[in-house]
């Protein structure tokens, strides 16, 4: 037994990490500012879960969705605060469940390829 759960080790889902922290929120407008951007792959639209920078803490405070990106910050919106009394602060956190700035990237490219043509697309992607 001891032996199948180590074989299966690798397949246990490592702890749900914080994808970026909030800079700065302006509650009148609306908008927050997160520390990543084009650099680690951040696009326009992305959906985000904001939740308190405590340690531990799992409570969503709001929702952000990224509306302008800058190559090493990003401006969101923020939307749908659960609690009024507890608003989004500088510090808190941000998540998403599949999005890794840290991660490694992988490409699949199918059908008719002129190299010359995708070797400068691939080698600006890294």
């Amino acid at each position: 037994m001891d032996e199948q759960g180590r074989k299966l080790n690798s397949f246990v889902k490592e702890p749900e990490r914080a994808d970026a922290k909030l800079l700065q929120v302006s509650k009148d407008l609306g908008l927050g500012w997160i520390d990543i951007g084009s650099k680690e792959r951040l696009a326009a639209g992305m959906r985000f879960r904001l939740v308190s920078g405590s340690h531990g803490s799992k409570q969503v405070k709001a929702w952000c969705e990224v509306t302008d990106v800058k190559s090493n910050m990003a401006e969101v919106r923020i939307f749908d605060q659960a609690d009024p009394m507890d608003p989004p602060v500088a510090g808190d956190v941000v998540l998403h469940p599949i999005f890794d700035p840290r991660g490694e990237r992988a490409a699949l490219l199918i059908g008719r390829l002129d190299r010359n043509q995708i070797e400068p697309l691939l080698k600006g992607m890294a």
